[in-house]
């Protein structure tokens, strides 16, 4: 948003022609490239720890958190003239946008379908864009009927309250992918057992039937041996 009204940050700036507005900041053109640089920057210094955040925490709690500081750091863009303030807030939102930008794509290789996967992932990329080209237009139409600058930052900041407040009300195990590998795991680990007590009862089953013709083939040798010493009686008789 804050690249639609970057011509409106430097109308507070006096001129020789007329003092500059109060109720605008006075940034110049070099302000006006750092504060434009600042997101992108907090988002590369944020990106280094996120990951780590994620993998050692409740991932849900990492995107809620973020989203509501990020609404935080929207608030006090829209409340400050300061150069300074103005830097500090678009570097803290760059921040805590990291999060999101790590996980959003270990989420969809997560719990996409495999047949889906890369339909998923294109949707969360082109969402971005559609998300930024809907807060330039927005927020020039808002400035351009007379609306003051700053509401749109307000808007956008409500805006991510509500999402935080979304997200904190779905289901943990479908935001966490902890909770997946978790679940597989629990899963591997009943499936072991039972694996295991079938590998017994097969061997069982299999020892008995070896025993059981064993036990014939004892039965029949027993048998063909009292038949031979019957015969040989008969003819010791007969002689």
């Amino acid at each position: 948003i804050s690249a639609a009204v970057l011509l409106l940050l430097s109308k507070g700036c006096d001129t020789e022609e007329m003092p500059g507005d109060p109720l605008y900041p006075c940034l110049n053109e070099s302000d006006k490239g750092i504060l434009g640089a600042a997101p992108y920057v907090g988002l590369s210094l944020g990106c280094v720890f996120a990951g780590e955040l994620l993998r050692k925490t409740d991932e849900k709690h990492v995107l809620v958190w973020s989203i509501f500081v990020n609404a935080i750091a929207t608030l006090m863009f829209a409340a400050t003239l300061s150069k300074h303030l103005m830097w500090a807030a678009k570097l803290l939102i760059g921040f805590t946008q990291s999060a999101v930008t790590v996980y959003a794509p270990v989420w969809c290789t997560k719990f996409a379908p495999l047949s889906h996967k890369t339909l998923w992932l294109g949707l969360v990329t082109s969402c971005c864009a559609i998300g930024t080209v809907l807060g330039y237009g927005i927020c020039g139409l808002l400035v351009n009927i007379g609306v003051y600058y700053t509401r749109g930052f307000q808007f956008q900041a409500f805006w991510l309250l509500g999402m935080a407040a979304l997200l904190s009300s779905c289901p943990r195990q479908e935001i966490n992918v902890s909770s997946q590998l978790h679940t597989a795991a629990q899963v591997k680990d009943q499936a072991s057992p039972t694996s295991g007590r079938s590998l017994k009862s097969s061997a069982k089953s299999s020892s008995n039937s070896l025993s059981s013709v064993a036990s014939s083939m004892s039965l029949s040798s027993v048998t063909a041996l009292a038949l031979v010493e019957e015969e040989s009686s008969e003819h010791v008789s007969y002689r």
